[in-house]
């Protein structure tokens, strides 16, 4: 209004110096609420005791608490139970799903040792015929010492758990057998390798010698079938305990679906008693406020920034306002019949500020 006015003085043809600081508003707000609305009487409002003042505290805190804090309790215990019961379930599903996954790279190994018991042969008897015909053996003695290599390697770590070679050129890592009819399969399998690996070993430098390459070759034909067995054995015993996981993540997911189907009623149960003595607790609490409102002698009420009553006010409101009060009543309708336009202006603009 100030800036408006000297506008409108400096336009005007006036004969006159208008200075700034003439026109300067005061600290707003222009007057206090009490000389807006007018001094309170003192036989009318008695001083508020320390007792109803701790009451209106408490209005105010019950009055704020939403739906959320009064069902927090439920919400954290019904989430956490929920997460561990699947955190436990997935956790049981990926380590068997993990074992099941390792089982069959196991069996694919083992697999693998078959063909290779099968090209050691078949590498002993091509040196043999090469010798006899005098062909080149170097191609089979390499392809003997890769196989048989290859073989050591794997059977080591069927026996001990490590890592080996896989059928796809990666590094894997297998685990040690530790089932009774497993390590006794792997038992026999050393011994008669053990043997065989002394006569490849010997056979690198003696191939030449037809003495010692014939032994070699009737015993390679006579064992041939004694490392197929045991090793065939050995990949039926993987597929088992494959098999056997198998089931065991069958019976994990059937469990946990019976369990979460048994545990349901009683989780239902428990939110509803829980439920029902929170509401207990609020209706108490709204019965105790109830009863401080009735009671309270200050025109206790609270405001929204749409100047509308809440649905919670004293009982002593409405006398001391000498108006109908009613929740959601629009308070400026109060104040606009109460107050000149000017004090009603200057009020609605304080309480506005209240709420920036």
């Amino acid at each position: 209004l100030g800036l408006v006015q000297i506008q409108e003085a400096k336009l005007a043809a006036f004969d006159i110096i208008i200075k700034d600081d003439k026109f300067k508003l005061p600290a707003y707000p222009v007057k206090v609420m009490d000389e807006v609305i007018g001094e309170p009487d003192p036989d009318e409002m008695p001083p508020v005791t320390q007792e109803e003042e701790k009451n209106m505290e408490d209005i105010m805190k019950k009055s704020s608490k939403s739906s959320f804090g009064r069902y927090r309790e439920i919400i954290y215990i019904t989430t956490a139970f929920f997460l561990v019961f699947n955190l436990l379930v997935l956790g049981l599903n990926y380590y068997v799903a993990s074992s099941i996954s390792a089982d069959a790279t196991a069996i694919d190994i083992a697999g693998r040792q078959r063909m290779l018991s099968q090209r050691i042969g078949k590498a002993v008897y091509a040196i043999e015929i090469s010798q006899r015909n005098g062909t080149p053996v170097e191609p089979h003695l390499k392809e003997l010492n890769s196989a048989a290599q290859l073989f050591d390697e794997t059977l080591t770590a069927f026996a001990n758990g490590g890592e080996v070679m896989g059928n796809d050129g990666k590094m894997v890592t297998l685990r040690r057998l530790d089932s009774p009819k497993a390590l006794v399969i792997m038992a026999d399998l050393q011994r008669i390798w053990q043997k065989r690996k002394g006569q490849i070993a010997q056979l690198q430098t003696d191939y030449s010698n037809p003495e010692f390459l014939n032994p070699i070759v009737n015993a390679a034909l006579a064992e041939n079938k004694g490392m197929l067995a045991p090793m065939t054995e050995l990949t039926n015993a993987k597929q088992s305990i494959a098999q056997a996981r198998a089931r065991e993540l069958r019976l994990i997911q059937s469990g946990s679906i019976v369990a979460a189907t048994l545990s349901f009623p009683f989780v239902l149960l428990f939110l509803i008693r829980r439920l029902r003595r929170s509401d207990a607790e609020t209706e108490i609490a709204q019965r105790e406020t109830e009863d401080i409102l009735s009671t309270a002698r200050e025109g206790l009420f609270l405001l929204n920034a749409d100047f509308r009553i809440g649905k919670q006010f004293s009982s002593s409101l409405s006398p001391l306002l000498d108006w109908a009060v009613a929740p959601g009543a629009d308070f400026k309708d109060y104040l606009r019949r109460s107050l000149s336009a000017k004090k009603f202006s200057d009020a609605c603009d304080f309480i506005e500020l209240l709420f920036n």
